[in-house]
């Protein structure tokens, strides 16, 4: 595993998501943080060859442990240390459930998903290269001159354009 990506994606997203409420509010922190879980999970596990779930859940725990100590760190630097004290008790009742739940869930969702993407794009691309080897195959056909002067007009792309007929009076005048 890439541990320095993974500590780099981490600690962006802490650190935004910790500092993020010191701005907006205190009671945003329990949106940006279940927030940042995801988009950590989410930028990880495309790019992670191996261990996909492991690196989805490290990551996602490692942003909320740095959002969390930035937060309060935000908090006791700032605020009274009784209400610093205060707001730490009442994220440690009420997070560590949220933050489990989001990590293993949030992680194994998106695991799964891009799995399966990874599966149907392997099988529209399956199904592509078929059907060039069948038209690689239907060059050698029988067919004179016409059916390839056809087989290329098809393939042509349609290019709309003004044209201009002249016509010329036949008749005579008298």
């Amino acid at each position: 595993m890439n541990y320095r990506f993974l500590l780099i994606t981490s600690g962006v997203l802490g650190l935004l998501s910790g500092l993020l409420p010191a701005f907006l509010g205190d009671q945003y922190l329990f949106t940006t943080l279940p927030i940042a879980m995801m988009f950590a999970s989410f930028f990880i596990v495309p790019r992670v060859k191996e261990r996909k779930l492991a690196s989805a859940i490290l990551v996602t725990l490692a942003t909320a442990l740095i959002a969390l100590i930035s937060f309060f760190i935000y908090q006791y630097a700032t605020l009274d240390a009784e209400i610093a004290t205060a707001n730490l008790k009442t994220a440690l009742l009420n997070l560590p459930l949220l933050v489990l739940i989001i990590s293993i869930a949030g992680s194994w969702v998106f695991v799964k998903t891009h799995e399966w993407t990874e599966r149907k794009r392997a099988q529209m691309e399956a199904k592509v290269q078929q059907k060039q080897g069948e038209k690689k195959g239907d060059k050698g056909d029988k067919g004179g001159r016409a059916t390839n002067v056809r087989r290329g007009r098809a393939n042509k792309a349609y290019v709309p354009h003004a044209t201009k007929k002249h016509y010329r009076n036949t008749k005579k005048k008298k």
